[in-house]
């Protein structure tokens, strides 16, 4: 979900909450390029916008506010730099590339909210006649909250569990 309204990262990742999601996290080149789309779709240029990132609890040691695993990382040349020693949170869209930025938490802009969702998929023998003897079910729901437009995008995080099992975690981001 895309936000608007600019608000100060601590703000911005309690506004998440109240929609039941974090500040988004970026886990591959796909999950970003969903993101810097849909801030241009909505802005019509590629502004400045928080998302999950931080180093607040210890200098240098990123982490992602939904804490997940911070495995990726698009920094701009020479970031982070915690600047004046003050930066501890992630933007995007930063300088002519469009990268990430460490910034000042106390400055005021737009925000992506996200999503992560735990989604079972499981093959088992089936007795309704109605369906093949494995099938496959994926669980989870989507919500737009009244935007226009949804797109989501999803990475598998799953380990399989010698039960048939495999759990992916995947992020709905819309446009709010």
């Amino acid at each position: 979900m895309f936000f608007h309204g600019p608000k100060k990262w601590i703000d911005a990742e309690l506004s998440c909450h109240e929609v039941g999601g974090n500040l988004a996290s970026v886990h591959n080149n796909g999950e970003y390029q969903f993101l810097r789309d849909l801030v241009l779709h909505v802005t019509k240029e590629n502004s400045y916008a928080w998302i999950g990132g931080h180093d607040a609890v210890e200098e240098a040691v990123w982490q992602w506010s939904d804490g997940t695993a911070f495995d990726f990382n698009l920094w701009a040349s020479g970031e982070p730099d915690n600047l004046n020693g003050n930066e501890h949170c992630l933007h995007i869209n930063h300088k002519e590339h469009h990268l990430w930025n460490d910034h000042p938490c106390s400055r005021t802009m737009s925000y992506v909210c996200a999503r992560r969702q735990n989604v079972k998929t499981y093959s088992s023998e089936c007795s309704d006649s109605n369906e093949s003897s494995h099938s496959s079910e994926s669980r989870g729901s989507s919500e737009s909250h009244g935007s226009s437009e949804s797109r989501g995008s999803n990475e598998s995080r799953g380990s399989n569990e010698g039960r048939g099992s495999n759990e992916s975690r995947g992020s709905n981001v819309v446009q709010q």
